[in-house]
């Protein structure tokens, strides 16, 4: 049974029962039966309600429901106190957005359907592909963003590091070489010339990377080494 026996139902169906033969100046239509559970837009499942009566008809959905079908009902609750349109009491607001919150634990696209990683993914690949004049506009407008100031580090810090490099971005890997600090891989490769493989291959194994810097084949048989903080290998 899609909605429990309960006094929330109970009141549910009498303020749609009741809202029937009322004559509003200002009201919104509803569902009785919600569309995402299934109802159609037909006549007979369509009611004029006040907006008052209409927020009030989507709480009580929530008391009336369990499950994946009250999940749905929170979300819907969830986008009319978002909307501002209903619910200023900032009590009702938390309690509401606390139980939907709490539902997406269960109940979230990505617990519920395996594909759901792969499909968003998918859809975000598509809508960059044969878009080349969404990239120029799109590059044009970060462009003139970061040139008026309308797009600042700060900004760029909060939005995954875009743009930031070195010291400036604040998960930078703090890497020796040879008694220095560097900031990243770029500062590194920037100021030595040495790679990140260099690095790693060589300078971590106790060698010195830098007669391989721009070479490649094996390595000589004589190499040079560098002292370490064990000492001199």
């Amino acid at each position: 049974m899609m909605f429990k026996n309960n006094k929330y139902s109970k009141w549910y169906f009498s303020i749609i029962e009741k809202a029937k033969n009322k004559n509003y100046t200002i009201y919104e239509k509803h569902h009785i039966l919600p569309k995402s559970l299934g109802g159609s837009n037909d006549k007979d499942n369509l009611v004029n309600l006040s907006l008052r009566e209409h927020y009030i008809c989507h709480k009580l959905l929530t008391k009336m429901t369990r499950g994946e079908v009250k999940h749905k009902m929170l979300y819907a609750l969830h986008k009319m106190c978002f909307s501002g349109k209903y619910g200023n009491g900032s009590r009702l607001y938390e309690i509401f957005r606390k139980e939907f919150i709490h539902s997406l634990k269960e109940f979230h696209p990505s617990k519920t359907n395996k594909d759901y990683g792969d499909k968003i993914s998918k859809m975000a690949t598509q809508s960059w592909t044969n878009a080349d004049d969404r990239r120029k506009k799109h590059a044009k407008d970060m462009k003139e963003k970061w040139k008026n100031g309308t797009f600042t580090k700060e900004m760029s810090r909060k939005n995954g590091q875009h743009g930031l490099r070195g010291k400036e971005a604040h998960n930078t890997l703090d890497i020796e070489y040879k008694g220095v600090i560097y900031y990243g891989w770029s500062e590194l490769m920037e100021k030595t010339k040495v790679s990140k493989h260099l690095y790693k291959k060589y300078y971590l194994n106790g060698l010195d990377p830098e007669p391989r810097i721009g070479t490649d084949g094996p390595i000589p048989t004589i190499t040079s080494t560098i002292n370490t903080k064990e000492g001199s290998v």
